[in-house]
């Protein structure tokens, strides 16, 4: 009798551990955060850039270094978006280059 018994236990604490895996899992899907959209701004839009003594790691670098008479720029290329995204009332741009659906 005690092969039916040890079965029925183990099935149990299988069956239970199931359970508790669906709801931790159901438990996931019941929210999220709120989502964040950022786009790329010119300059004085996006609120100046940083001076070089707030990036990380500036003090080590000498002064010739930071100081520069010519502003950086990068070049990045144009984004690819797919047609069924690629509407122009899915997002609206705010002030501080958030922007909200």
């Amino acid at each position: 009798m005690k092969g039916p018994l040890i079965l029925s236990r183990r099935l149990r604490a299988a069956m239970f551990a199931t359970a508790c895996a669906g709801t931790l899992l159901l438990g996931g899907c019941a929210s999220s955060s709120e989502p964040r959209y950022y786009t790329l701004a010119h300059g004085a839009e996006a609120g100046a850039a940083l001076p070089a003594t707030a990036v990380p790691g500036a003090a080590a670098l000498p002064a010739a270094a930071t100081s520069t008479s010519q502003p950086l720029w990068i070049e990045v290329a144009p984004a690819r978006v797919p047609e069924r995204l690629n509407r122009q009332q899915i997002v609206i741009g705010g002030a501080d280059g958030r922007v909200t659906p």
